[in-house]
């Protein structure tokens, strides 16, 4: 159960008092980025109005300087935008239980020094006030009272402002607005959509590339839990225009039994696991039927990261399916 502040400490203004109040939390090593160089203090009173995912108009910094991100996608997104990454003050690791599994955003030092938040849905509101911050940025859904209503009861607490942006990630387009929501609320609304634009060109790019060789092949993606299977929707490849029967991005996921696995008749199939890949492999080719799935005779099979296909759709996740989708078209 997250910690929740109920009373929040007065407000320190004066410049020389925070430089004290923030040198003792840092030696405590409570804020993140603790070493001999002094944290960036908190933005100035310039702000502006952004719009939730809810439809609120809330009032941010203009230039935010210290941001705590309580999901892996927003931090994602902010990295692709070119987002200083010494004004991300904090994120919500206790949500990854293995941290490298996030190298594929290419910060791994910044990540393990972040200060822990607690979790997307248990926010830590007295961790987060400690790590100082002037915005705190959260993906959620509409009509989702019961979930997401805890989780802004305890934000409210922290008297900093919070902007939910759309969680969009069944569809490309939904992802990437997600993309520019963060980048509206950080002031990166151009860059996020040049990020956009530019990744549309090289997916369009891709699927132009393997056209020129023939038709393009039916694909599908595998996740495996332990010993349950899915066919999880996947907007790369929807968006790259591959054939083959999939989950709608309404349906997102089909859980498929051991007796169904026949139904990935595809030509080409990613497959990814939440346990060890080598397990896996080893637990589906010793499978009846396995070997008589079209892609497994053409060696077609790729196994792929699951964090990056099975859990990724900020922009450095899509970058990253895109070339194991590349390399698979040009097998």
């Amino acid at each position: 159960m997250a910690t929740t502040l109920l009373t929040r400490p007065a407000q320190i203004d004066d410049d020389a008092t925070r430089r004290q109040f923030l040198a003792i939390l840092s030696a405590a090593g409570i804020l993140a980025g603790c070493g001999t160089s002094e944290p960036r203090p908190r933005a100035t009173s310039t702000t502006r109005s952004v719009q939730d995912v809810f439809g609120a108009t809330i009032e941010v910094p203009a230039d935010p300087q210290r941001v705590v991100v309580m999901d892996q996608q927003i931090l994602g997104n902010l990295i692709s935008l070119g987002f200083e990454t010494d004004r991300i003050a904090g994120f919500a690791k206790a949500d990854v239980a293995d941290l490298s599994t996030l190298d594929y955003l290419g910060v791994p030092d910044l990540i393990a020094g972040l200060t822990d938040v607690g979790t997307h849905a248990e926010p830590n509101a007295e961790k987060i006030l400690l790590a100082n911050p002037d915005l705190i940025l959260i993906v959620a859904e509409t009509g989702f009272d019961d979930y997401y209503g805890p989780i802004f009861k305890t934000l409210e607490t922290i008297d900093v402002p919070t902007v939910a942006v759309r969680n969009g990630y069944r569809t490309f387009d939904e992802s990437m607005e997600l993309l520019l929501g963060v980048g509206t609320v950080v002031g990166r609304e151009s860059a996020a959509r040049d990020v956009a634009a530019a990744l549309r060109e090289r997916i369009d790019d891709v699927a132009s590339a393997a056209q020129a060789g023939g038709a393009l092949p039916t694909a599908a993606y595998l996740r495996v839990f332990g010993d349950s299977y899915g066919s999880v929707c996947s907007p790369i490849l929807d968006r790259l225009g591959l054939p083959g029967t999939r989950p709608t991005p309404e349906e997102f996921f089909t859980e498929v039994s051991g007796e169904e696995l026949g139904r990935f008749d595809h030509e080409v199939l990613f497959v990814s696991a939440s346990q060890d890949p080598d397990e896996t492999m080893a637990q589906l080719e010793a499978h009846p039927l396995w070997s008589r799935l079209p892609a497994v005779s053409a060696g077609r099979v790729h196994v792929v990261d699951d964090a990056v296909w099975g859990a990724g759709y900020s922009v450095p996740a899509y970058e990253a399916q895109l070339e194991d989708a590349a390399d698979a078209l040009r097998n």
